[in-house]
């Protein structure tokens, strides 16, 4: 069985020789220190005990039979050192054959490989039937050092993700369980909720996102593994969600803590427009008796309407439904402050109309002293106008608009039967 020839190579020195017996002994100890760190490795260990797919479980069984072929030719190492130590052990000051057999096994292609059986097609009668490739130890480690790479490359890549996932979605388990607590407590689930659903389909993307995270790490790996880096934006967009619903949910928990003194400030509310109501109608009442035709609204009865709403707010508290509570509540303050309003202005108004009536009434003194003061008091026309008008400033109901017409006729005669400046 012929084996592939290499290149004669010059024989090596008995100290050369020594030496580098002494760097592939020490070579040969640190291959040995890599391939048991990498199986003590987290990511190794995981990947042996995960049921992977995808493009995981493609690339694992590139590295299972990288890492086997590692131990097959350290084997291969080993094996040509340990016959080189026995070489080099015969004799003190090895003579010019165990040189050109150290040669050999140190420099040379001494490291036997598959054998590779020749097709029929390519054989002749006294041919070989197979043929046997051969390699340098130096040749040997390169390529071990090739796998190496590619096989840790793809168990730090996988623990990586694995590493990062934990990092993410434990705290984001954590949240969940304290979000869907909150959830309960409001009775969100009751009445399926939106924010309820939501939380519901965070919490399956969270569990997909874990299982793909175990089942099938390197998908969620951006670039080659060695060069690239864990892509978890998924599982940071769940949390950005996540602190969304968690907003508003505490948001409702605020509405809820708060729900018993809201309610007690509209019914308090409520019964402040009752009483300005009660105040307004008074108001009202006095002026229709006082004043004919007064330009007045009528006072409304906006305090049945109140009530409704504030009941339609204890209807929401029986359903949970807090995000309609905050609105109702809001609306009721709301129409309470305008209630109060209308009534406020049917009694301004009322009491601008008798104030009005008060202020003729003064003025209509005024002229009858400065009447006196000019020896006018007398006069036939100037009383029959401060007639005219105290009848009409004093009989009840009084007319406002002809008493104020009657009043300006009296200024009118005083003025022109007065003093001319």
């Amino acid at each position: 069985m012929p084996t592939m020839a290499a290149n004669p190579v010059p024989v090596l020195s008995q100290d050369v020789v020594d030496r580098e017996l002494n760097r592939l002994t020490t070579d040969g100890d640190r291959i040995a220190e890599a391939l048991v760190a990498l199986e003590a490795h987290p990511g190794y260990t995981f990947l042996q005990g995960a049921t992977l797919t995808g493009r995981t479980e493609q690339r694992w069984q590139t590295a299972r039979a990288d890492i086997a072929l590692l131990y097959q030719r350290f084997g291969s190492y080993t094996s040509v050192l340990a016959k080189a130590r026995e070489v080099r052990a015969r004799r003190n000051r090895p003579g010019a054959a165990e040189l050109a057999e150290l040669t050999t096994l140190l420099r040379g292609s001494a490291v036997e490989l598959a054998t590779e059986e020749i097709p029929l097609g390519r054989r002749n009668l006294t041919g070989p039937t197979s043929i046997t490739h051969r390699m340098t130890l130096a040749e040997l480690v390169a390529g071990m050092d090739t796998s190496y790479q590619q096989a840790s490359d793809v168990v730090v890549a996988a623990d990586d993700v694995w590493s990062a996932a934990v990092r993410l979605l434990d705290p984001l388990d954590d949240q969940l369980d304290k979000a869907r607590e909150l959830s309960a407590s409001l009775g969100l689930g009751e009445a399926r909720h939106p924010l309820f659903n939501e939380l519901d389909a965070i919490g399956g993307e969270v569990s997909e996102l874990r299982a793909r995270a175990f089942a099938d790490p390197l998908s969620l790996y951006a670039g080659e593994p060695g060069s690239g880096s864990p892509n978890l934006t998924a599982g940071d967009d769940l949390a950005a969600r996540l602190a969304s619903v968690r907003t508003e949910l505490d948001a409702l928990a605020e509405v809820r803590a708060e729900l018993e003194q809201s309610v007690g400030r509209a019914e308090a509310a409520i019964d402040a427009v009752v009483a300005e109501e009660t105040k307004a109608q008074a108001a009202y009442d006095r002026v229709l008796e006082k004043i004919a035709l007064p330009a007045i609204a009528t006072v409304p009865d906006g305090t049945p309407a109140l009530r409704r709403q504030l009941a339609g707010v204890s209807a929401l508290v029986a359903r949970h439904d807090w995000p309609r509570i905050s609105t109702a509540l809001t609306e009721l303050a709301t129409a309470t402050s305008e209630a109060a309003d209308r009534a406020i202005a049917v009694r301004d108004t009322a009491d601008a109309l008798l104030g009005r009536r008060a202020e003729l009434r003064g003025r209509l003194d005024a002229y009858r002293v400065k009447a006196a003061q000019l020896r006018l008091a007398e006069d036939a026309e100037i009383a029959a106008r401060y007639q005219e008008a105290y009848d009409l400033l004093w009989t009840v109901p009084c007319d406002l608009r002809a008493a104020t017409k009657a009043l300006n006729r009296y200024q009118q005669a005083i003025a022109a039967r007065g003093p001319k400046p």
